[in-house]
């Protein structure tokens, strides 16, 4: 069975529901991202994009979209915050289940020995690894054409992996990978990751010192 077709409420654009985010007015009038699509109320679609949800998030586009029911007020900022959060989430949740799966692997030794192999499908990079380490290691997803996201800290993916602080966590599986690979790619196209002259915060493939090689 084929996905509806929606409109984004900023450009106009008419695609598969599951290509959108839904706004989702609430009982109180108050909009919040419902990501997952699956919380009750009357809801809206836009495209990942900030410039579409400063659009969509308008009076006028919210009137027309709710049809004359009231809503409050919220800055595109407030708004994309909020979505932050539950990507994040997202992320977290589903490189638990790779992990929970056996589809993933963890450090630096594994993470490379996996790439040099060519059995790795993608690479979760904490957004606070060592400039040097993160450097090398994605470089090598360069190479290799390993798409790469880094969006979690050192102290979420060693929660996630269940062995301490990590920089690196592999997965294997060519599922998890490219559902990794859509989230990413709404993280960089809501300018939603961190921004620094030294980061390399996702890729589709083209702070303290560790001292312990395989993490």
């Amino acid at each position: 069975m084929s996905e509806r077709i929606r409109t984004c409420l900023g450009c106009r654009r008419q695609l598969p529901q599951g290509e959108f985010l839904r706004i989702l007015r609430g009982p109180d009038g108050v909009l919040v991202p419902d990501l997952k699509k699956r919380l009750p109320g009357r809801g809206g679609y836009a495209c990942f994009d900030r410039q579409c949800l400063q659009e969509a998030l308008s009076p006028t586009r919210l009137r027309r979209a709710f049809r004359g029911e009231s809503t409050e007020s919220i800055s595109v900022d407030a708004f994309v915050e909020q979505l932050l959060l539950q990507l994040k989430e997202s992320v977290k949740n589903l490189l638990g289940m790779a992990c929970k799966a056996r589809k993933a692997v963890f450090g630096k030794t594994e993470v490379r020995e996996a790439l040099e192999s060519g059995l790795l499908r993608f690479v979760a990079v904490a957004s606070d690894c060592e400039q040097s380490r993160r450097q090398e290691m994605t470089d090598r997803c360069e190479k290799r054409t390993v798409p790469y996201l880094a969006a979690l800290s050192v102290a979420d993916l060693g929660q996630i992996s269940g062995r301490g602080v990590m920089d690196f966590v592999g997965i294997i599986d060519r599922g998890f990978a490219e559902q990794m690979i859509v989230l990413g790619d709404r993280l960089r196209r809501l300018d939603l990751l961190e921004r620094r002259p030294d980061a390399l915060p996702v890729s589709t493939g083209s702070r303290k010192s560790r001292s312990r090689e395989g993490r």
